[in-house]
């Protein structure tokens, strides 16, 4: 009976985390880009700030990212700047130097949706005028989906 029953948990399992991935593998980036555009919250260290807003995002189509910045620097895979799809991360060392502190939402066209002080946005980081800013504390880029 007790084997049976580990055998029942582990196949649940599984079956639950197969139906989890299926779902994120459905999402596309420009789905990621809709729901992004939709947040217009005023920028709260903690609850509206940059990673806060890649969490809620992500998390409403059941993908959970870490807390903070750095931390949702480590998730996904690498992408080159050639590379960039609508929906990967963006990540941007807005503090000290090459110490990642900062993450938006690629939209793309060298474009980004972020939480600043100024409230969600979206900016330029590759073109525009605030290209000038962004393009030189560009760090990486991650893949989710």
């Amino acid at each position: 009976m007790k084997k049976w029953l580990i055998s029942c948990g582990i196949v649940c399992v599984l079956f639950a985390t197969s139906l989890n991935t299926g779902h994120a593998n459905s999402v596309s980036g420009s789905r990621i880009v809709q729901l992004a555009m939709t947040h217009h919250e005023r920028y709260m260290y903690g609850s509206t700030d940059c990673s806060a807003l890649t969490r809620k995002v992500y998390g409403s189509v059941g993908i959970r990212l870490p807390r903070t910045s750095r931390q949702q620097a480590r998730v996904g895979k690498p992408v080159r700047i050639s590379n960039l799809r609508a929906g990967d991360l963006v990540f941007f060392a807005t503090g000290r130097r090459g110490v990642i502190s900062h993450v938006g939402i690629y939209t793309g066209n060298g474009r980004m949706i972020d939480a600043e002080y100024s409230g969600v946005r979206q900016t330029g980081i590759f073109t525009g005028s605030t290209a000038h800013y962004w393009k030189s504390k560009y760090i990486t880029a991650r893949r989710i989906l």
